[in-house]
């Protein structure tokens, strides 16, 4: 199916991680304000506590952010509730609405387990029972945003908390692609986001996503995607390479899959790539960049969303 009832969004990730071990993080500041005055829509980061590469913390890249922009959306792809204590996390979601005036795009997903280095273990937090207490976060977050005395039930002694300053809530965009990821964006969610998936395999579950809404009577959250991308001023041959060797060599994609989901080219030949997730039904697009000139990676990426909204 088409999806004509919500406009196309198009967002960038923001130089908050070093892609290759030895390499620097970027410039926060200066690429989120470039992001606003060429008229993308949101600027994102991820979260992790540690990767093997540079890296920064996610929260404070997007408060650095938000005090250099007024109108761009801070987004985080995906927040992980569940590798903090309950009330610290909200109060980080809470003063990252309160500097950026209410700009918060929330992805919140349960992480993965495992990996090198293995966060869980590096946090001190156990894996086990993550997905209930992302839950339990997702539930406490709007009474906690709303600053109204809140019992927190899953911890001993069922302490009472309020924080302050009160914030308006933030868009929730649920990561995840499993069947609980679903009915997680469907029950708490504004949007749901993927990461890896080709246009055809979003078919599934978008359409599941709206079944899950219409079981519970609420509106069919958004669906989005992180896209990674290499845009080129000029055709030219393969422009795919740096891409499709990133995915294969860091995320242990097969050939195949990579071709399916990556997209390269100028403008024009990028935006009639997203055309197919559009046509699926996506309408938010997280792009992560691949090129020697993130300045100049950000300027075709505003060149293809004026392309995608004609």
């Amino acid at each position: 199916m088409e999806w004509t009832g919500r406009s196309v969004r198009c967002g960038v990730l923001l130089p908050f991680h070093a892609a290759y071990p030895g390499a620097a993080c970027g410039d926060i500041t200066t690429a989120a304000r470039h992001a606003e005055e060429l008229g993308l829509d949101s600027v994102w980061v991820g979260d992790h506590l540690s990767t093997g590469n540079a890296l920064l913390d996610g929260t404070v890249a997007l408060a650095c952010a938000a005090g250099v922009t007024t109108r761009v959306k801070l987004g985080i792809a995906v927040m992980v509730p569940a590798l903090r204590q309950l009330t610290w996390a909200a109060k980080q979601v809470a003063s990252l609405q309160y500097v950026s005036n209410n700009r918060l795009q929330l992805g919140v997903g349960v992480g993965a387990v495992g990996g090198h280095p293995n966060e869980w273990d590096a946090a001190g937090v156990t894996s086990a029972g993550r997905a209930a207490r992302t839950d339990q976060f997702l539930d406490a977050l709007p009474h906690l945003l709303a600053g109204a005395p809140t019992e927190l039930e899953s911890l001993p002694g069922r302490p009472t908390v309020k924080l302050d300053p009160p914030v308006g809530p933030p868009e929730i965009w649920i990561g995840g692609t499993s069947d609980a990821a679903l009915g997680r964006a469907a029950t708490y969610g504004q949007g749901w986001l993927s990461a890896l998936l080709s246009p055809e395999q979003m078919v599934r579950p978008i359409a599941r996503l709206a079944q899950l809404a219409a079981s519970r009577g609420v509106p069919t959250p958004a669906a989005g995607t992180m896209i990674f991308a290499h845009l080129t001023e000029k055709t030219m041959a393969d422009p795919a390479a740096p891409v499709r060797e990133f995915l294969i060599n860091s995320y242990g994609v097969e050939p195949t899959q990579a071709a399916d989901i990556l997209v390269a080219g100028t403008p024009a030949q990028v935006a009639e790539q997203l055309a197919a997730y559009r046509a699926v039904g996506v309408t938010e697009f997280v792009i992560i960049s691949f090129g020697p000139d993130l300045a100049t990676q950000y300027q075709l990426t505003a060149q293809t969303r004026s392309i995608l909204l004609d």
